[in-house]
C-alpha cells in the first residue's frame, strides 16, 4: 500500500523522525484514513519529497503503487541518499509482459 511504502522508503533511508512527526497534521485530504502506526512516515517521506499525493489533495494510504509509481519513489530516495549520483529520467510506458 501507499502507506507501507512511505514506511519502506523512510525506514531504508535510515531517517528516524518518523515517530516525531506522527502528530504532525498532514496535508493530505482525509489524512485520518492514514493508519496511526503510518502517519509519522507517510509526513516525513511527503515532507523530504520522496512521495506525493495524488490529484486534489488526496493520499489513498491503502491504494497500491504502480510500478512507474514506486519507480519514481526509489528513484527520488536514492538522489536523497546520494546513492544515485548521474541524473535519471524516467519517461514513457513501463509494460510489463
Amino acid at each position: 500500500t501507499r502507506e507501507e511504502l512511505a514506511a519502506m522508503v523512510v525506514r531504508a533511508l535510515g531517517l528516524t523522525e518518523a515517530q516525531a512527526l506522527s502528530e504532525v497534521p498532514l496535508g493530505f485530504a482525509a489524512a485520518a484514513d492514514i493508519a496511526l502506526w503510518a502517519r509519522g512516515y507517510v509526513a516525513l517521506a511527503a515532507d523530504r519529497g520522496l512521495i506525493r499525493g495524488l490529484g486534489g489533495g488526496a493520499f489513498a494510504p491503502r491504494a497500491g503503487f504502480s510500478r512507474a509509481q514506486t519507480a519514481a519513489v526509489v528513484l527520488r530516495a536514492l538522489e536523497r541518499a546520494a546513492w544515485l549520483q548521474v541524473p535519471v529520467t524516467v519517461e514513457g510506458t513501463l509494460r510489463v509482459n
